[in-house]
Formats: C-alpha cells, structure tokens, sequence
C-alpha cells in the first residue's frame, strides 16, 4: 500500500466510514483472538479500548505510515493487550500489599494523599528490583511461604534463601533512599 492509500485509508477510518472500521475491527479481533486467547472475555472492553487508542494516535499524527496500518493497528492491539494484562494480572499482586486502611483514611484526609505517594515510590521500587526479588518477596509476602518452602520450591537450601532475601532487603533499601529521598533505619 502507497503513503497515499495509507492516509486515505487513515482518513476514512476516523470519518467513521463503516467499511475502513470494520476492517480495522477485524484486525485488532484477529490479533487478540491469534495472540491473546486468555482475554477471549474481554474482547469487546479491548477493543474498544484500542479504537480509542488509534483515534487519539491517529489524529494526534504521529503515525508516519512507516508501515501498514495494518502492522501499525496490530502492535497497538499488542501493546493494549499486554498492558491490560499487566494491570489485570500483575498489579493486583502487589495492590493488596500497598492499599492502605480505610480507619486510617478517614481519621486525617491528608493520609490519602501520603499513601498514595508512597504506594507509587513502593510500585517503582518493586518494578525497579531485579526479578529474583520480586519473586522471593511475592512468595514470602503474598504467598506468605516460610524460607523452607521457598527453598524446595526454587531447589535451593533455606541458608541461600534467607542469604537472597537479605541481599534482597539491601537492594531494596537503596532503591527507596535512591528513588525517596527517605532516610531509611539503615541510615540512622
């Protein structure tokens, strides 16, 4: 397809012309159907999700028509797909570990807004960890395993578990003074 299709094609997808938005319906449908089956349930939210996505995309003129709008409707599909996973799946795992108490809340209004600055520095310290210790965390905290569980789970002794988790402790508590600011009791 020439640039000038391309943006033909663009154009009567954000007039609403019904035979360019079913087109594109049909592609961003077959991605998460070939690529994402485990959202099957969420096809429409998704889809919906993605229009919009393009919509803004497109009008903002950031597509250049580097390639097929095809190409460039499937790697959005991609993307939304795989953020709506994160948010579902992964974030959850940690949310319950950063919501604060509701009496806690409601005694100060101020408390709100301290805890979801400190839920955002602890989301970026967390993703920021290295994968070995968001693993052991999730299995210590979340799962709420002992380090001899953790070690016949990962066919380590508990000694190297406590060992991890404590190197662990250390990268986590240079992250927080990195990233916070915070004095940690390390410092004191």
């Amino acid at each position: 397809m020439s640039i000038e299709a391309s943006k033909a094609a663009v154009q009567d997808y954000l007039d609403g012309q019904q035979q360019a938005f079913d087109a594109v319906d049909k592609w961003i449908r077959a991605e998460l159907g070939r690529g994402f089956p485990v959202l099957a349930k969420e096809t429409e939210d998704l889809c919906q999700t993605v229009h919009g996505k393009l919509i803004v995309t497109l009008r903002q003129g950031t597509f250049r028509h580097e390639s097929s709008l095809r190409t460039f409707v499937v790697r959005v599909t991609r993307y939304s797909a795989v953020d709506h996973i994160r948010k579902t799946y992964r974030d959850p795992l940690w949310s319950s570990l950063l919501e604060p108490d509701a009496a806690v809340l409601e005694a100060n209004p101020y408390q709100r807004l301290a805890s979801l600055e400190k839920g955002h520095l602890l989301r970026q310290i967390l993703m920021l960890s290295p994968r070995e210790c968001r693993e052991l965390w999730h299995l210590a905290f979340v799962d709420q395993l002992g380090y001899a569980e953790i070690g016949r789970r990962l066919s380590i002794s508990p000694g190297t578990v406590k060992s991890r988790m404590s190197r662990c402790r250390q990268k986590l508590l240079t992250l927080m003074r990195r990233l916070g600011g915070h004095r940690t009791p390390v410092d004191h």
